[in-house]
């Protein structure tokens, strides 16, 4: 298979066995990123097809059409019962039908985007009704209520922080996103509106190092 010559549906297909297999040679669960890594490591074209970029021409940002159909690819997965995973949780996890699949006999059309295209047309299909109606999906209303919420409980618990605290605070949170500091120099407390310390930021989608000024 070459899968330069793929169009990007078949490139999408392309990805699910070895999805699968990552996923059952880890035991049944691994984060988004490593079963990226590891299907990369599988495949020169999928290694390939997630390092490129593209320039979107209407508003000028970088984006991943990789990112898309991988997390597409997912999607489908689970909708046809092979994983589970939720929101903002970047664990995937084989359900007991991703376990059993036979990988080798594994028809990706048959077996997953056949029943996935009813799922899809449905919701195609409620979308039209709920905008024919001006109606709002009842999920989507709570969701959007419960981030509304939430945002400002946090941006109320931040203002109530001491410097201490904030710095703290502020510490882990870039840790989370990946910020790695500098050993010798770290944060330091001082509010004088300044530079207070330097870090790096290592991107595996890119593979590239930014420099960081806290």
């Amino acid at each position: 298979m070459n899968f330069k010559e793929l169009s990007h549906l078949e490139k999408e297909k392309a990805m699910i066995p070895y999805i699968l297999t990552v996923l059952k040679e880890a035991g049944g669960q691994l984060t988004r990123q490593e079963i990226i890594e590891k299907i990369s490591d599988m495949n020169d074209g999928i290694a390939e097809f997630a390092s490129e970029k593209r320039v979107s021409q209407r508003t000028g940002a970088t984006y991943s059409q990789f990112a898309f159909k991988f997390n597409f690819a997912l999607k489908n997965l689970k909708i046809a019962g092979f994983i589970e995973y939720k929101k903002r949780n970047p664990l995937v996890i084989l359900t007991r039908k991703g376990q059993d699949a036979d990988i080798e006999s594994l028809d990706v059309d048959k077996d997953i985007y056949q029943v996935t295209d009813k799922y899809w047309k449905n919701k195609t299909k409620e979308r039209k009704q709920q905008a024919d109606e001006g109606t709002e999906d009842d999920e989507s209303s709570q969701e959007e209520q419960y981030h509304k919420e939430f945002k400002g409980k946090l941006l109320d618990a931040i203002a109530n922080m001491s410097p201490r605290r904030f710095e703290m605070f502020s510490r882990r949170l870039l840790r989370e996103m990946g910020v790695e500091f500098d050993s010798q120099q770290g944060v330091q407390v001082s509010n004088d509106g300044g530079i207070d310390g330097y870090g790096y930021h290592r991107d595996p989608n890119d593979f590239r190092t930014t420099r960081v000024v806290i």
